[in-house]
């Protein structure tokens, strides 16, 4: 049996607690989500963020779940209709977290892409490849590679989010 190599997850031979994370992924238009227990993927999807029900399908999650962390990546502070509208679903996510008692994470974007280079992944889809190594259950929806003039795939926002939880794990290993 081929060995695996640079294994994106922690290793059984470092200790990791099962604490409870929500990673989000947030769009201008929809968010994804993945949910882990310890280095274990208990589920993961897309929401749509829509003004009048994006901190209903958030308490749901958080309720659902019941998170001992979430983990985001941090937004680029840019100005446009489309950062404000991906503020304004991040700042919904945080006012539900907060009234929850959920401690939010934010892991910088060069964190993200550093760990990644390291494992040979220089694009999104190298990166969500990588990733279904790892979380086989993910392999199906591995987004095809895209040319720069076709939109992103909706999946893609699952696989970002994985690709955070997985950065702030190797931050505090």
């Amino acid at each position: 049996m081929a060995e695996r190599t640079a294994r994106l997850t922690p290793s059984e031979e470092v200790p990791l607690n099962r604490e409870r994370r929500l990673a989000f992924e947030v769009r201008s238009q929809k968010f994804g989500f993945a949910v882990f227990e310890g280095a274990q993927l208990l589920d993961w999807g897309i929401r749509r963020a829509d003004s009048g029900v994006t901190a209903r399908k958030i308490r749901a999650l958080v309720l659902q779940y019941a998170p001992d962390l979430a983990v985001a990546r941090r937004v680029r502070r840019v100005s446009s209709s489309l950062h404000d509208a991906t503020e304004g679903t991040m700042q919904k996510i945080r006012m539900e977290l907060r009234h929850n008692a959920v401690k939010l994470v934010f892991v910088e974007r060069k964190r993200i892409r550093e760990f990644f280079r390291a494992c040979g992944c220089r694009n999104k889809h190298q990166i969500a490849s990588r990733i279904a190594l790892d979380f086989p259950v993910l392999e199906t929806m591995v987004p095809k590679p895209r040319k720069p003039w076709d939109t992103e795939p909706g999946a893609t926002a699952v696989f970002d989010a994985v690709a955070t939880d997985i950065a702030y794990l190797t931050a505090i290993a």
